[in-house]
């Protein structure tokens, strides 16, 4: 037990400080970071010395100056020498932008092509020179020859001295040229690399054509026609290009596929004075017309009348046969009253019961027309037109009874029945059989046209006082109709 307690009770031993070794700790940390720093600086420089060869292999390709070529016109080397200070002065925008880095793919890349671009830009410079040299030179050369109107714009912009250019590059690095505003129109007109490329300008160098010429060699492809046309017995032929070709061919020359006009229509309304976008439509239509009527012109014509003697001979000889037709037929058509004779069912029908007892028939001969019968068919009124008088008669009642024909349909009859072969035809008219009874005006009419009176008729006829209310149905022992069952209506 005393053992344990004084073992219990035992002062502890403190941990020993060694400063030798702390101090050694601590030159080992510092060595480390003074090492660090080192190699932090080491990589920095390298680092910027790979920046410094960078920037200098991105100076050196894009920072080329563009070298100006000798055009052989100190105005045109000063207007390309500005172009190409812009060219530089953006080939150093460009730079400090693909510099920095903090692009994307595409920017620098579009970047990138207009660099190119502006490092090529006096080889496009030359290309742009030419053409556009030789678009003057073709202008002034039109003009000479006639061939082209003048264009007082291009001339009062362009061939006044390069003083009146403007130049500088696109956003593509491409040349661009423009032109002061000398007409103050407020426009400036600017030929883009595409025109200067292709050496198109953007002013209308309208062609000067020749009118005359165009129209003779439009009309040396057509060809003449003849034709014959008839004016009664005249005969007219006519020799040389028809009017609708004509036609068709002026318009082909004053208007294109979309109805636009031509350089034809519109070289000749300048011509004239007019400008040919604001043309009045009356004055364009007068130019179609004159086309027309040169093309009409341009050929031999042809323009001859002749009578046709045998036809118009025909047509006489014809008429002439149709009047001896008709007189004869006139002449058979006289009227007049034949001799009375006894009633027939056959002439008479459903009326001859009701014929007056003794009453003669009495036929007409010749044209006695009635203009309009109204006669009761089965219940209903019918009415026939142009009713010829063949007969007449009196019932009981002492009312006319007549029988006719009227027309319906028509058939043809030989005017040269002796010439089988004869076409001399003329139209007769077919009729049919009708009777009625017609009331006292009607039978007043039909007496005036016979010459007569309406006591002569029924003397013709044999009716007198005695043949009242006698039918004529007893004489054969028949039973006499009431005139309520005839079956027709007084007219």
């Amino acid at each position: 037990m005393a053992g344990n307690h004084s073992n219990a009770y035992a002062s502890s031993q403190p941990n020993r400080f060694n400063l030798a070794d702390t101090i050694v700790q601590q030159e080992q940390l510092g060595i480390q970071h003074k090492e660090q720093k080192r190699r932090e600086q080491e990589f920095e420089e390298q680092r910027k010395e790979k920046q410094l060869q960078r920037d200098e292999k991105l100076r050196e390709r894009l920072l080329k100056v563009p070298q100006n070529y000798d055009t052989g016109s100190g105005s045109l080397n000063e207007l390309q020498g500005r172009i190409i200070m812009q060219a530089v002065n953006r080939k150093g925008e460009i730079y400090n932008l693909l510099r920095t880095g903090n692009l994307k793919d595409e920017d620098r890349v579009r970047l990138e092509i207009e660099n190119a671009n502006l490092d090529n830009l006096p080889s496009n410079l030359k290309v742009a020179t030419q053409n556009f040299t030789k678009l003057i030179s073709d202008y002034k050369k039109g003009v000479d020859e006639g061939s082209f109107f003048r264009n007082t714009s291009f001339e009062s912009k362009v061939l006044n001295g390069f003083d009146n250019y403007l130049g500088t590059v696109d956003e593509n690095g491409f040349p661009l040229i423009g032109f002061k505003d000398i007409d103050g129109d407020g426009q400036i007109d600017m030929m883009s690399w595409d025109n200067l490329k292709d050496g198109i300008g953007v002013w209308e160098f309208q062609p000067k054509l020749n009118y005359d010429k165009m129209i003779s060699d439009m009309s040396k492809g057509l060809g003449t026609v003849k034709t014959k046309d008839r004016e009664g017995y005249d005969v007219i032929t006519k020799k040389g290009i028809p009017l609708d070709i004509a036609q068709v061919s002026a318009k082909s020359m004053m208007y294109g596929p979309e109805g636009n006009l031509t350089d034809f229509a519109k070289s000749r309304l300048t011509e004239l004075g007019h400008n040919y976008r604001t043309a009045d439509e009356n004055i364009i239509k007068s130019i179609e017309r004159d086309v027309t009527e040169r093309i009409l012109n341009s050929k031999d014509s042809e323009d001859l009348r002749e009578r046709d003697t045998t036809s118009e001979q025909g047509a006489l000889n014809r008429a002439q046969r149709e009047r001896h037709f008709k007189a004869g037929k006139e002449e058979k058509e006289k009227v007049s009253i034949g001799e009375s004779v006894d009633p027939t069912k056959a002439t008479w029908g459903n009326h001859y019961k009701t014929i007056a007892k003794d009453a003669r028939s009495v036929p007409v001969t010749g044209k006695v027309t009635l203009e309009a019968i109204s006669v009761k068919d089965k219940g209903d009124f019918k009415t026939y037109s142009n009713v010829t008088l063949n007969d007449f008669t009196y019932n009981k009642d002492g009312n006319m009874i007549i029988s006719g024909s009227y027309p319906e349909g028509k058939t043809t009859k030989s005017l040269d029945p002796d010439n089988i072969m004869s076409d001399d035809k003329t139209s007769i008219t077919e009729n049919k059989k009708m009777k009625t009874v017609v009331s006292k005006e009607t039978e007043s009419r039909i007496a005036k046209m016979l010459n007569s009176t309406t006591e002569e008729l029924k003397q013709r006829a044999n009716y007198t006082k005695q043949n009242i209310n006698k039918g004529i149905g007893s004489k054969y022992n028949d039973t006499p109709v009431s005139n309520s069952n005839v079956g027709s209506k007084y007219n």
